[in-house]
């Protein structure tokens, strides 16, 4: 009796060890399992705030880009008008170059009728000194005329010419293509004035 007495203890004994034993060992993968959700839920966390600093940077950046998309499009609007500008006042000054030549031409060839005229006078008896001396003063008024229209035209066609040449203000331009006129028996025209109060043109 006594012998199963004592086996009967030590198996009651070693029952009750085994189950504190797995009970402490239930509880420390508890607190191990705890531990660990606790460590992933920390670098969940840190990993979810880089993530927040790239994005904040990433959306400091788009937004410097687009503001520089932006003010490329406005300078490009600029250029564009400005350049638009120039084309037109381009046109306008080819446009007044051409209404330029049209008088040129038509100085031109009044002064040539004039000089024919004035040579068929000349040649014809004098018997009025008048009328030379009328055509005379109206082809120097045409050759003068003439002149300040070369000088005009000369003046255009060179700020044409270094317009198209070089964009940059300031530079200089490559002359005008007519001449300028105002040399030799017509150059030294001046004004003069007859009775009755008409300006005439006299050597």
């Amino acid at each position: 009796d006594e012998v199963f007495t004592r086996q009967a203890e030590e198996a009651l004994e070693h029952a009750e060890k085994s189950r504190y034993t797995g009970k402490f060992a239930r509880h420390q993968s508890e607190s191990t399992e705890r531990i660990d959700l606790t460590g992933l839920q920390k670098r969940m966390e840190n990993e979810m705030n880089s993530l927040k600093r790239k994005f904040s940077a990433e959306q400091l950046k788009l937004a410097e880009l687009r503001k520089a998309y932006e003010e490329a499009v406005s300078e490009r609007d600029g250029m564009a008008e400005q350049l638009e500008k120039g084309v037109r006042k381009q046109e306008e000054m080819e446009k007044r170059m051409e209404d330029m030549q049209t008088r040129c031409d038509a100085a031109e060839a009044e002064r040539t009728a004039l000089k024919r005229q004035l040579a068929d006078q000349q040649s014809a008896p004098k018997d009025d000194t008048s009328q030379p001396l009328t055509v005379r003063n109206q082809l120097q008024a045409a050759a003068l005329e003439r002149k300040e229209l070369h000088k005009e035209l000369s003046h255009l066609k060179s700020a044409l010419a270094e317009k198209r040449s070089t964009p940059a203000p300031g530079s200089a331009g490559s002359g005008g293509l007519g001449t300028s006129g105002g040399a030799g028996f017509w150059g030294s025209a001046k004004k003069a004035t007859l009775g009755g109060g008409a300006t005439v043109l006299q050597l």
